[in-house]
């Protein structure tokens, strides 16, 4: 539900509950510094020769970043219990968080009109994290033990299928996955650090490779602080769920802007999911 604009950086919500829980997202767009600008009226011009950059595509839209901020707060009546009372910060969870990349479409074609390659095929789906028909998924799961937390991910690439003008079959190929990355970068008695960096392209055609950062730091006491950045193409999809747990929560879905903000250095949207609950 949208609530309103603000033209400030602070909004007041004066109409809640003492008993319910809320999640607000404050969604704005912001422009390049112009050198970034300047960089991606050049590098265009070279990305075009590979078909990276869609004939008419807009330049002012390249030169533009989203940015999401979304933030969950619990019940006031639940923020204002003595912190001795909190049961849930002495749990130990098994998190697991979830990043998809998808096409949504069904058949994809080929922005490089001189390409021998005329369509892909796509994923042919909408945002569903249980999907299994996906370019990329990665998942990473934090175990938290007495001192500090065990981290295992898991990583996995889709099939990319080209098909010609009659939909016809020509070739299919998997990208590598050497460049999806997962560290640990800090674990105590207070929280749990990674960090997930990914870069796949595709294996058929030269074209840029498809770019996005995580960092996640969960808190022992239940509380969560995801941030990241992506190429604004195709749809990402992040989730997270305790393991023993059924339903995913949404933490960020972005829908694609075209296969030509993939180029560098086109501009990125920008993300980060918190929670302020015990």
């Amino acid at each position: 539900m949208d609530i309103g604009k603000v033209g400030g950086c602070s909004f007041s919500d004066r109409s809640i509950s003492e008993e319910q829980e809320y999640t607000y997202t404050i969604k704005a767009k912001r422009p390049l510094p112009r050198s970034e600008q300047e960089s991606y009226a050049v590098k265009s011009l070279v990305a075009s020769i590979v078909g990276a950059v869609k004939k008419g595509s807009s330049q002012a839209q390249a030169a533009i970043e989203e940015i999401t901020n979304t933030k969950k707060i619990g019940p006031v009546k639940q923020l204002l219990q003595p912190v001795g009372n909190d049961v849930d910060s002495k749990k130990k969870r098994n998190w697991q968080l979830r990043y998809s990349t998808f096409l949504p479409e069904e058949w994809l074609k080929n922005p490089n009109l001189a390409s021998k390659v005329p369509y892909f095929k796509g994923d042919n789906r909408g945002f569903d994290p249980e999907s299994s028909r996906f370019r990329t998924r990665v998942d990473v799961y934090i175990h938290e033990k007495e001192s500090e937390a065990e981290i295992e991910f898991t990583k996995a690439v889709g099939k990319s299928e080209a098909y010609n003008h009659d939909g016809d079959f020509l070739e299919e190929g998997v990208a590598p996955d050497e460049d999806i990355v997962v560290k640990h970068e800090l674990s105590n008695h207070e929280k749990t650090t990674i960090q997930l960096t990914h870069s796949v392209g595709n294996p058929i055609i030269i074209s840029p490779a498809v770019d996005y950062k995580v960092i996640g730091t969960f808190y022992r006491n239940g509380e969560i602080n995801i941030a990241g950045y992506h190429d604004q193409a195709p749809h990402h999809e992040v989730y997270l769920k305790e393991a023993d747990e059924q339903n995913w929560e949404p933490l960020h879905l972005a829908e694609n802007k075209g296969l030509e903000m993939m180029a560098h250095p086109t501009a990125n949207h920008l993300w980060r999911y918190s929670t302020f609950t015990q």
